[in-house]
């Protein structure tokens, strides 16, 4: 019985050339646009997922309203973290990450060092992110001051 309809929808496919391409073509193109927007949609899900208790990791933004019109910004200024801190009592830490936009030196004893993609973070960031540090205390490395030179 399934070797009938094989046969018959090969010869339908042969006798309209035309017609099956285009509906072979669209079915292809929409099956692809749906696996792309399913894959696009699966890694924005799994975005920072690697992070101990994720759900509880929030980005704070900004959004400015205007009479006619409103932006959104990614970048918060770093006073609205102690302040949301004491306001809100179910957020726990709080962490401002910042950086300088180019390259960065430091300086241990007479070698200077230029970095580039240096990011400044606050003392908590270990408490929010736990990422294993290979070397030394993570409590204590980010309490030492930065000085510029």
């Amino acid at each position: 019985m399934f070797k009938n309809y094989l046969t018959v929808a090969i010869r339908s496919l042969l006798k309209h050339k035309g017609y099956s391409l285009i509906n072979i073509m669209g079915l292809a193109l929409g099956v692809a646009c749906c696996l792309l927007i399913l894959i696009y949609v699966a890694a924005e899900n799994n975005y920072d997922r690697q992070w101990p208790n994720a759900e509880r990791i929030w980005r704070m933004s900004l959004e400015r309203i205007y009479p006619d019109r409103s932006t959104g910004y990614a970048i918060v200024p770093p006073s609205y973290a102690q302040s949301v801190k004491h306001e809100c009592p179910e957020v726990v830490e709080a962490v401002r990450i910042t950086t300088n936009g180019g390259t960065t030196l430091f300086k241990r004893g007479d070698k200077v060092f230029e970095e580039e993609n240096v990011l400044f973070v606050d003392s908590t960031f270990f408490k929010v992110f736990q990422i294993k540090v290979l070397q030394g205390d993570a409590d204590q490395c980010l309490r030492t001051r930065i000085v510029s030179f």
